[in-house]
C-alpha cells in the first residue's frame, strides 16, 4: 500500500513539474516572438515617394552617440542655410524617414532648413534592433551634434518635431539638451510600460500578465536597454522654459486612451495643446489637412519668428 501511495504522489509531482515546464515554455515563447516583433518590426508597406515632392535632398551620414551610422536627408531652405532656422523630423515606430517627406514639403515651403533621418535598424541606417525611444535619443543626439558640425546651422534656432515614437524622443531630448528651441510632438507615449501593457490586451488579445513583463525583460536583454527609462511624461516638466506644442490625434487608437493629453497636462508652460480633428494615429497632416498645418507653422514662427 505504501508503495502504491509512493508511485502515485511521485507521479501527481511529476505532472505538476512537467505542467510546469510546459507553462515556462509557453511564456518564454510568447515572450520571445513578442520581443522579435517589438524591436524588429516589419518595414511600412507604403512610404511616401521622394519623386512626388519638390525637395532638394542631400543625402547625409552622422553616427549615433554609441557610434551607430545613421543615413539622412538635409533641405536647405530655399533663402539659405544660414540665414534659416532648422528643424529636425523624427519619425515613428516602425517608420522611415520617408514618411516624413509630407512635412518637409510644407515646412521647406516656409523657409526652413530641414534634417530627416532613419532611426536606428529602419530604413538604410544601421544597428540592430528598434527600442522604443531607449537607443534612438542617442540617434536623435546624434542628429544635433551633426548639425552643430557643419558650421552653418545657427544652433540656437534648431527644433525638433516628432510623431509617435519621435515624438517621444524629442520631449527626452529636448528635457536634457538646450540646444533645442522648441518642441512639436504629435501622438505621444506617456511611457513604454504603460504602452507594452496596453498593447497586449489591444493588439495581442492577451492578459498584460504575465505576458508583458515577460516580453519586457526579453527585449530588454536582446537590446541592451532599460525601457523604464524610456518616460516623456517624466521628461516633459524639464523643458525649462521652451516652447511645446502637444498635438493630440482625435482617432488615435495606437496608443493609451489619453497619453497625449497627459503629456501636455505635465509639461510647463509655455505650451500649446492641438486635437486633430478626425486624424488616426500620427496622421495629422493626412487626416486634418491644412488646418494642422497652420498650427505647426504658426509654432514654429513663434519659437524662430517669421
Amino acid at each position: 500500500m505504501t508503495t502504491v501511495r509512493g508511485h502515485r504522489r511521485f507521479r501527481i509531482v511529476g505532472a505538476l513539474l512537467a505542467l510546469l515546464v510546459l507553462a515556462a515554455v509557453a511564456l518564454a515563447y510568447v515572450g520571445w516572438v513578442g520581443s522579435e516583433k517589438a524591436i524588429h518590426p516589419p518595414a511600412p508597406t507604403e512610404v511616401p515617394r521622394v519623386t512626388d515632392y519638390r525637395l532638394t535632398l542631400q543625402e547625409v551620414s552622422f553616427s549615433s552617440r554609441d557610434g551607430t551610422r545613421l543615413a539622412g536627408w538635409f533641405i536647405a531652405a530655399p533663402t539659405g542655410v544660414r540665414q534659416a532656422p532648422t528643424v529636425v523630423l523624427l519619425h515613428g515606430y516602425g517608420g522611415q524617414k520617408e514618411e516624413l517627406l509630407p512635412h518637409a514639403q510644407y515646412l521647406s515651403a516656409q523657409g526652413y532648413n530641414l534634417l530627416l533621418f532613419d532611426f536606428r535598424a529602419r530604413g538604410a541606417s544601421g544597428g540592430n534592433a528598434v527600442t522604443v525611444g531607449a537607443l534612438e535619443r542617442g540617434d536623435a543626439l546624434g542628429a544635433l551634434d551633426y548639425l552643430g558640425q557643419r558650421g552653418d546651422i545657427d544652433m540656437k534656432r534648431v527644433g525638433l518635431q516628432g510623431g509617435s515614437m519621435g515624438a517621444a524622443v524629442a520631449v527626452m531630448v529636448a528635457a536634457d539638451d538646450p540646444r533645442v528651441a522648441g518642441v512639436i510632438a504629435e501622438a505621444p507615449f506617456k511611457d513604454v510600460p504603460t504602452e507594452v501593457s496596453g498593447s497586449f490586451e489591444r493588439r495581442i488579445g492577451l492578459p498584460a500578465f504575465p505576458f508583458a513583463p515577460i516580453t519586457v525583460w526579453i527585449a530588454e536583454l536582446r537590446a541592451g536597454t532599460r525601457i523604464d527609462d524610456v518616460s516623456p511624461i517624466r521628461a516633459v516638466p524639464h523643458l525649462e522654459g521652451r516652447p511645446l506644442l502637444v498635438i493630440d490625434d482625435e482617432r488615435d487608437t495606437a496608443i493609451a486612451p489619453g497619453s497625449a493629453k497627459a503629456v501636455f497636462e505635465a509639461a510647463r508652460e509655455p505650451k500649446r495643446y492641438y486635437l486633430a480633428p478626425g486624424a488616426a494615429h500620427g496622421r495629422g497632416h493626412r487626416d486634418a489637412g491644412s488646418a494642422f498645418d497652420a498650427q505647426v507653422i504658426d509654432f514654429w514662427r513663434g519659437v524662430f519668428g517669421p
